[in-house]
């Protein structure tokens, strides 16, 4: 990974931050040339400890949690963390917006297409 790229995810403006946000969280710097390099391993981990550590600290359902995350199952994520759905936010897409007489036309020709 590109020292760039993770200038551009932590939102530094300088190089040399990067460099020192890595040397403080144990994230090995690799220089090859005049180019600067992280593997993106040692991101990962980071971001997963990070995470382990506010969802441990923030909940309680904490294992549950962490393994709809790492299946990538938003649904019982989103039941888990009790992530509020309004009707009425489910309602407010399903109204058809009032259209134009030419959209509706336009929209009719493009069914009979």
């Amino acid at each position: 990974m590109d020292i760039q790229e993770i200038l551009n995810l932590l939102g530094y403006e300088d190089e040399r931050s990067v460099i020192n946000w890595c040397k403080k969280n144990k994230v090995p710097v690799i220089k090859m040339g005049k180019k600067n390099y992280v593997l993106s391993d040692f991101i990962e981990t980071f971001i997963e400890k990070e995470l382990n550590s506010f969802i441990n600290g923030n909940y309680d359902n904490s294992e549950e949690i962490l393994s709809s995350i790492k299946n990538d199952d938003k649904i019982e994520l989103t039941k888990l963390l009790k992530a509020p759905v309004n009707k009425n936010v489910e309602k407010k897409y399903k109204e058809e917006k009032k259209r134009s007489t030419s959209a509706s036309d336009f929209l009719k020709h493009i069914k009979v297409a």
